[in-house]
């Protein structure tokens, strides 16, 4: 079953990504419900655990709030840029009991534990490895069939972001977690303040006049087509609690 388990899993990566990619970006998510009631306690014990236990890269941790949709209020733990083989030589015992005593003692519960990789070919990442202070995130579940599709959309989005100049990020979860959590795709904008929602940066004008007068209704056909469902959330960092 290990085996099979496994086998599959490499499947889906080959599918999504083309071929194996040893040079991969790839990051570990937690998302965590901090008991309002030790809300203060919670950020002291993460900005320790963060400091002592995350001071350096491949483990370095950026935490965020999410302020949107049905987590907000929620806390996400994010560990990377990292590869599975850093995984085995992370930090343990001391570390795990400061967590389990510390940091989890504040919370309610732990909802979703995630390792989500760049799809690198579709994505434009900037070369600043600074975090950005917002983040606009958009999750799809891809529709059964639909995976090898994946790349000729993005390829079309990634043009027309390219020409308005704009960062824009393309993960893939590593995990299969079926249709009914999903969270197959996420697509990351980052931001700088709320402000820049007031602001159209033409996506729909610049698809037109790159890809045809009559090419936006195949493309809203094509999205429908491929993706089951979609929501957005919209993250702020946390310093404090983030490694330095």
């Amino acid at each position: 079953m290990k085996t099979l388990f496994f086998f599959l899993a490499i499947c889906l990566s080959i599918v999504l990504y083309g071929q194996d990619d040893t040079d991969y970006v790839m990051y570990e998510s937690i998302m965590l419900d901090p008991d309002t009631k030790k809300m203060k306690d919670f950020m002291s014990t993460m900005k320790y655990h963060n400091e002592k236990y995350h001071n350096v890269d491949p483990y370095k941790v950026n935490v965020y709030n999410i302020l949107t949709g049905p987590n907000s209020g929620k806390v996400v733990w994010m560990m990377g840029p990292c590869k599975y083989s850093d995984l085995d030589k992370r930090p343990e015992g001391e570390h795990d009991t400061d967590w389990i005593e510390n940091v989890l003692a504040c919370t309610n519960d732990v909802h979703t534990g995630e390792y989500w990789k760049l799809k690198k070919d579709v994505s434009i990442r900037s070369e600043n490895d600074s975090p950005s202070p917002m983040v606009y995130i958009r999750y799809q579940n891809v529709n059964k069939g639909k995976v090898n599709d994946l790349d000729g959309l993005y390829k079309k989005m990634q043009t027309v972001m390219k020409s308005l100049g704009e960062e824009w990020e393309v993960y893939v979860n590593e995990f299969m977690q079926g249709d009914a959590i999903g969270r197959h795709i996420a697509q990351v904008y980052p931001m700088d303040n709320w402000a820049e929602l007031d602001e159209d940066f033409g996506f729909k004008e610049e698809y037109i006049k790159i890809h045809g007068e009559n090419s936006w209704e195949p493309f809203m056909e094509e999205v429908n087509s491929i993706f089951s469902d979609s929501w957005d959330e919209i993250w702020a960092r946390v310093p404090e609690m983030s490694s330095k």
